[in-house]
């Protein structure tokens, strides 16, 4: 799944399951970007400087530096460094919103991999980072959301063991009379510990209400297909106002207005918009059909996955009342992608696309911020299923298609 991050970041114990085709794998894959530090009223939305001090052993001294990577309150990437002073560094900035931060340990004997930490900077927010051996083992200081994020680690981690043990484990039997027997096993484990984990983060959104960290994990949530939209509401709408009020409350708390629009029983609002020849297609011209509404891009892998599946139904349906009707997020660069897509995906349904990539009109109108996205309409303009995968298309169709005849 690709997915547009509604925030400036996604939260670093962000995941998604992804599928490997090299190995026919499924992986959970961690997006370990760093945390952000808020207090229960977070009231850092506007600009603001912030100081990091840290003081780690005296033996990371000049020439050893360190690097400070984040994005400052005019949203432009930052690199900044300085040498140590026996131990101690001081970095000085400012942020809009809270950021996250990835400090890295380079100079004669260390490489970027060797020592690196990752945390969370706030606009007014002064942060001391201190530790008696290594950075990676550091301790941060006047910084509660920094102590929500250990304590979110340290409720993962168990998981992430998990994770590795069973690759570990699926490892072995590689080029063994056992191999196809483990890659299902692998896949079987890995999703349930994928699952719980899952359930751990939402665990966590409901127990820190007023922690921005909650948002940041909610955030990356956003379009995940195995969270329903009333279970998304559900846990935003546990917030504390505190977090709802900043900067990215909003934006999520849009994203759920709008989303609200767009379930299963609601109409499914119009739009027009270019199809392969520059010719104006609207939605409501497959009026009186099933539609199959198919958001999608050149560049998105997990769509081109789907596109069998999806190629599959249409041939079996095309002739019973249902058509469809893909909707692209690619943009002006990637037109020439889009267009060789098609024809290699043989996708032969009527493409629309108003080149505006994740600004797509269609894409706002339908609360999408994750591809493939779909929604399935009745002959009335009405939704009946949304976010259909694989052979559940074809299965779902049978049904519907079946009580029409």
């Amino acid at each position: 799944m690709q997915i547009l991050k509604l925030l400036p970041l996604i939260g670093i114990s962000a995941g998604l399951l992804t599928h490997n085709p090299n190995t026919g794998l499924n992986h959970n894959v961690n997006y370990k970007t760093p945390a952000v530090a808020t207090t229960a009223d977070i009231q850092q939305t506007g600009t603001g400087s912030f100081t990091l001090k840290g003081q780690l052993p005296a033996k990371f001294d000049s020439p050893l530096f360190i690097h400070i990577y984040y994005i400052n309150s005019e949203g432009r990437y930052t690199n900044d460094s300085c040498v140590f002073n026996k131990g101690a560094f001081e970095f000085k900035g400012s942020v809009s919103n809270p950021e996250t931060a990835t400090l890295v340990i380079q100079g004669p004997g260390y490489s970027p991999r060797d020592e690196r930490r990752q945390l969370w900077l706030e606009a007014g927010i002064d942060i001391t980072l201190k530790s008696d051996d290594h950075l990676k083992t550091s301790i941060v200081s006047n910084s509660q959301l920094n102590v929500d994020q250990e304590q979110l680690n340290a409720i993962l981690q168990p998981y992430a063991d998990q994770s590795k043990a069973i690759m570990t484990a699926y490892r072995k039997a590689l080029k063994t009379p056992g191999e196809k027997a483990a890659k299902k096993k692998y896949n079987d484990d890995d999703r349930k510990a994928s699952d719980g984990r899952d359930a751990a983060i939402r665990k966590f959104i409901r127990d820190n209400p007023n922690s921005y960290l909650s948002l940041e994990e909610l955030n990356a949530m956003t379009g995940d297909t195995k969270v329903s939209h009333a279970d998304f509401k559900s846990m935003y709408d546990s917030l504390s106002a505190s977090v709802k009020n900043t900067e990215d409350g909003k934006t999520i708390g849009l994203f759920v207005a709008n989303r609200d629009v767009v379930v299963v029983g609601s109409m499914a609002p119009a739009f027009i918009q270019n199809d392969v020849n520059g010719k104006p297609v609207s939605l409501s011209s497959f009026r009186g059909k099933y539609v199959f509404v198919d958001f999608w891009a050149s560049w998105c892998v997990p769509c081109r996955e789907e596109n069998p599946d999806v190629v599959k139904a249409y041939n079996k349906f095309k002739s019973d009342n249902f058509t469809m009707l893909g909707v692209s997020l690619d943009n002006k660069s990637s037109k020439a992608a889009w267009l060789k897509a098609i024809k290699t995906d043989k996708l032969s349904w009527t493409q629309v696309c108003d080149l505006k990539g994740w600004n797509n009109d269609a894409a706002g109108l339908y609360a999408v911020r994750a591809v493939p996205a779909n929604f399935l309409i009745d002959p009335h303009g009405k939704i009946v299923a949304t976010d259909i995968e694989g052979a559940a298309l074809e299965t779902t169709l049978n049904k519907l298609l079946k009580q029409t005849k």
